[in-house]
Order: structure tokens, then C-alpha cells, then sequence
């Protein structure tokens, strides 16, 4: 005999509510993440990567050069970006990403190998939080790290791009 037999049982609702509820938000999670980095952004310097062991590399920092000033256009089907970071038709990944596990782990150590602290090293870049929200997109490797709401660092050929939100 049910607990409820000739009325709406309560409990069920309660229960049907809580399963909606689950279910929404596992569907809504990709989107919403994307949403913080949804935007408009532009290039807007580069320091040398920590892990860099030639400060002063020619073709790092020619590339550094063509990239600084870009924009890119993050959006749910779009990531228009200069090469090698945008792409037509992209899907997202995400993840809550430590110091430790920031550019592929590449603050573990400095440029001659030794260890390093990544948290320092995080922090020197301005990652001031434990964690740190990062996007990879399906049409590279690169991955975007939002380091506060206006704010995406990205790694690539020995240097560390700020990218600042257009308002």
C-alpha cells in the first residue's frame, strides 16, 4: 500500500523537483562555463613563459609580435581568433584548473629545469586564486585561463599572453 494512496503525495513531488532540478543543471553546466568566456577579447601582451629557456628567441618573439593586438570573438559556435587559436564550428572543454596544473604543468619548473613553485609562478602572472576556470577549444590546444572576469591568460611558444575582455 502506497504512503499516499488517495491524494498527491508530497514526497514524490519534492522528489520529481530535485530530479528536474539535477538534470537541468548537468545540461546547463557547458553552456554556462562557456558563457564566462563568451565575448569579445583582444591580445593584449605577452611576457616570456616562465618555463622558457631562451629569453630571447627570435621566432618567439616575432610570434608574440603578429599576436599582440588581435582579437578573438568567443561564442557557442564560434572562435574567431588568429591561427593557431581559432576555428569555425568549435566545441568546448572545460575544467577548474591549479597553479600546479596551469600550461600543460610547465610552472613546476624554470627554464633550466629546476623546480619551481607554481603558485608563485601563478601568482607572478596575476592567477591570485586557488583555482582558475580553463577552456580548451577543439581546434587547438591552447588552453584560455580566466584569471578574473576580464581577464584570459593563454600559453604558447615560450611566452604568456594576457587577453583582456573589450568593453
Amino acid at each position: 500500500m502506497s504512503a499516499c494512496p488517495s491524494r498527491p503525495c508530497p514526497h514524490l513531488s519534492r522528489l520529481a523537483i530535485v530530479a528536474a532540478c539535477a538534470i537541468v543543471g548537468a545540461i546547463a553546466n557547458p553552456a554556462a562555463a562557456q558563457e564566462r568566456f563568451a565575448g569579445h577579447w583582444a591580445i593584449a601582451g605577452a611576457v616570456v613563459a616562465p618555463w622558457a629557456s631562451d629569453l630571447k628567441d627570435a621566432a618567439d618573439e616575432a610570434d608574440a609580435k603578429r599576436l599582440i593586438g588581435s582579437h578573438l570573438t568567443i561564442a557557442p559556435h564560434v572562435f574567431n581568433a588568429p591561427e593557431p587559436l581559432g576555428c569555425a564550428r568549435p566545441t568546448y572543454a572545460f575544467r577548474n584548473a591549479a597553479a600546479d596544473g596551469l600550461f600543460e604543468g610547465s610552472l613546476n619548473a624554470d627554464g633550466a629545469g629546476k623546480p619551481a613553485d607554481p603558485v608563485v609562478a601563478a601568482r607572478a602572472l596575476g592567477m591570485n586564486q586557488k583555482m582558475a576556470r580553463a577552456m580548451t577549444a577543439s581546434c587547438s590546444e591552447v588552453e584560455f585561463v580566466l584569471i578574473d572576469p576580464d581577464t584570459v591568460l593563454f600559453g604558447l611558444n615560450n611566452r604568456v599572453f594576457t587577453v583582456k575582455r573589450e568593453k
